[in-house]
């Protein structure tokens, strides 16, 4: 295998983004898309392999055309790592970053926030879902500005701002953060 020229890696960034773009004009429902969340956070353990086959088990019959979507994008949202050879998911450690990205806040300081967990994870839009969508009305919306690659900006529709920047790391934080991953990922790799 070679490796990649830089025309070649700038035409599979483009055809990603464009993916991300497809995925975005396909989203519909928040509430869809918050049952999703909760499902992928119910059925995969932070950093631990689980087979794509034995996650969706007994789903199908139950889902309409556009669940699927509405999984991908949570996917996305979550950060999850797909391994092609042994198709396996891996939810990432640091999930609940991305969560903050779309407004989703899951700890309450002391742990996890009840209202979230207290969903149910079986992809079923249920009453709780619902109530809980609607005091989260801007999670559809950041999603997409986040698969478009937009920034988005609260309570205005299609008028996209920068976000605050983060605070940024030195170099040996960084480069601490970045060990500190590798090491995660290997030992759950092994265990």
């Amino acid at each position: 295998m070679s490796a990649m020229t830089p025309e070649q890696w700038e035409a599979r960034l483009a055809k990603g983004a464009e993916r991300n773009r497809k995925l975005a004009d396909k989203l519909d429902s928040n509430p869809k898309l918050i049952a999703s969340i909760r499902f992928y956070l119910a059925k995969c353990p932070p950093g631990q392999l689980i087979e794509r086959k034995t996650l969706y088990t007994g789903l199908r019959g139950a889902m309409d055309n556009s669940w699927p979507s509405h999984l991908e994008a949570a996917r996305r949202v979550l950060g999850f790592k797909y391994y092609s050879k042994s198709k396996t998911y891996r939810l990432p450690i640091d999930y609940w970053r991305h969560l903050r990205d779309v407004g989703l806040d899951i700890f309450d300081g002391l742990g996890f926030a009840p209202e979230f967990h207290q969903l149910n994870a079986e992809l079923t839009l249920d009453e709780r879902v619902e109530i809980y969508s609607l005091f989260h009305e801007e999670v559809l919306e950041r999603t997409k500005a986040l698969l478009r690659a937009e920034e988005y900006q609260p309570g205005a529709k299609g008028a996209h701002q920068p976000k605050p920047s983060k605070q940024e790391l030195n170099a040996y934080s960084k480069h601490l953060e970045h060990h500190t991953k590798n090491w995660l990922e290997n030992w759950f790799d092994s265990h």
